[in-house]
């Protein structure tokens, strides 16, 4: 997560993914992928050879369109984020949602490990997010039916959820 426009730190998580492809099945960035704002592109992303397999998840830098500051009111559209974070690298993903009608929230199955993961847009509001929600309960319901263990990805708590503190740590720390 928070990649914000590096290309040498997306390039040691390619190099990372490599080397270490054996132990798990995918890599998976949860949002900022971009410097500041949707209008800083993905040209940084696109010239990282391997980056194209890396699960994406919108942040809410992604999602900004505002040049003038962190107004978060002026967010780009759902199709917007879709063009650019999901539509040129979703085939290389595998997932297990269909994500061509412009949807930037999407599932993927491991079906030998019994896991779904399901990625949220922490970022969509008003009928974008209701369809979200709708969607959500959906996968869910098929993730129990299937008898699967769900692990949920978003950027930041969707709005009124309660974030849970994580024991999750960065493989750089020294403690």
């Amino acid at each position: 997560s928070d990649i914000h426009g590096n290309a040498v730190n997306l390039q040691r998580i390619v190099d990372f993914k490599n080397e270490y492809s054996t132990y798990f099945d995918d890599v998976v960035c949860s949002g900022d992928l971009v410097a500041y704002r949707s209008a800083d592109g993905m040209s940084f992303w696109n010239g990282v050879s391997g980056a194209e397999d890396i699960l994406i998840c919108i942040g809410n830098h992604d999602a900004l369109a505002d040049p003038s500051g962190y107004d978060w009111t002026q967010i780009t559209t759902q199709a917007e984020q879709y063009a650019a974070y999901i539509a040129p690298y979703y085939t290389n993903w595998g997932l297990s949602s269909d994500v061509s009608s412009g949807l930037t929230y999407w599932y993927k199955d491991y079906s030998e490990s019994g896991i779904r993961l399901i990625c949220l847009n922490c970022m969509l509001s008003g009928t974008d997010d209701a369809a979200q929600q709708t969607w959500f309960q959906s996968a869910l319901s098929g993730a129990k039916t299937a008898g699967y263990t769900v692990v949920i990805m978003t950027h930041c708590p969707i709005t009124g959820a309660t974030a849970i503190p994580s024991n999750w740590t960065n493989r750089d720390r020294n403690d």
